[in-house]
């Protein structure tokens, strides 16, 4: 409808000299199935998939279909009954927001969360990073041109997806499930720069 219409639209429009167009970037979602939520499915836009600190597949990740490439996304972990924080993500939230550990408001605008949406500022983040340091270079690319790039530079996750991992939750994950269907890799702010460059990592 009107939103995919908006956001087509935003995909053709430039918003940077450094790219004829604009690249639209967004989290798989967080339900643990195999396949990416709207709009990111789409396959005209880019979908997050969430990595846990260890490097493996989140508990909650989307997967397959539609996932187009991982990035880290925290992993909680739960003690005792209690929520642990010290895999996730820090970022910011309304400082409203309930803390699970104390059931009290965080009472700041920084607070540690997992989800692919703590994974896709990592990518939106590269991708800006890998636009300016073009523009600095004086090269210009397409969207498509761009989107490869941020696909390729990536460092394989697949030959580490074997066996069984504990989640946080003390659910035992298969990984063979996600083997092919998080992405094409992990994305790599350092291969994103030397590909931009014009150099093979």
């Amino acid at each position: 409808g009107v939103e995919l219409a908006a956001l087509r639209y935003f995909v053709k429009k430039s918003n940077s000299p450094a790219m004829t167009g604009s690249v639209a970037i967004f989290a798989a979602g967080n339900e643990g199935k195999p396949t990416a939520d709207y709009p990111g499915a789409y396959n005209e836009f880019v979908a997050v998939t969430a990595t846990a600190p260890d490097g493996l597949p989140t508990s909650y990740t989307n997967y397959k279909s539609g996932c187009n490439v991982a990035a880290p996304g925290g992993d909680l972990s739960i003690a005792n009954g209690q929520y642990k924080y010290e895999g996730c993500v820090l970022s910011t939230l309304p400082s409203e927001t309930i803390d699970r550990e104390t059931n009290q408001p965080y009472g700041s605008d920084y607070g540690y969360m997992q989800g692919t949406s703590m994974a896709c500022p990592h990518v939106s983040g590269i991708a800006a990073l890998g636009l300016s340091y073009a523009l600095d270079l004086g090269k210009t690319f397409t969207v498509d041109e761009f989107k490869t790039i941020l696909l390729t530079s990536v460092n394989e996750i697949d030959s580490r997806l074997t066996g069984l991992r504990d989640s946080p939750t003390g659910d035992a994950m298969n990984l063979n499930n996600y083997r092919g269907k998080m992405g094409t890799g992990v994305i790599d702010a350092y291969r994103v720069l030397m590909s931009i460059r014009g150099t093979t990592c």
